[in-house]
């Protein structure tokens, strides 16, 4: 009796973990193709005003694999953001996952826009 009981719940394990899609209606057995991110946008515009909310929006500019931005940073002097962004794409690219495995190349250049100082980001991902 214990020989078929520990055979009969080999076999219900069996069964129950096998991952069979009669049972889970396919919910974790379907897989979807890839999709590219639409780049036709002409860019997204930002306003920072710190150096981790300029981190941020650079995250999230890489992870919507958006290729062209503008961020605004008005409480900033242009050689300070000169050199906050060095250091901002610098870390994207070698601590945030996405930057690292994602991004091949940053440009950016700083300037004015209405009066307020603002970076053009452009951004140019890994395809393979």
């Amino acid at each position: 009796m214990g020989k078929l009981a520990c055979i009969l719940l080999c076999l219900c394990l069996c069964f129950g973990l096998c991952g069979c899609n009669v049972w889970m209606q396919g919910s974790y057995a379907q897989v979807s193709p890839h999709k590219m991110p639409d780049n036709s946008q002409n860019g997204e515009r930002i306003e920072v005003s710190s150096y981790e909310t300029l981190y941020e929006a650079l995250c999230g500019i890489v992870e919507k694999g958006t290729t062209s931005a503008t961020i605004y940073y008005p409480n900033e002097n242009a050689q300070t953001l000169q050199g906050t962004m060095e250091a901002v794409t610098s870390k994207l690219k070698s601590t945030d996952p996405l930057g690292n495995y994602a991004v091949e190349k940053i440009t950016y250049q700083v300037g004015t826009r209405g009066g307020v100082q603002a970076v053009a980001v452009q951004i140019t991902y890994n395809r393979s």
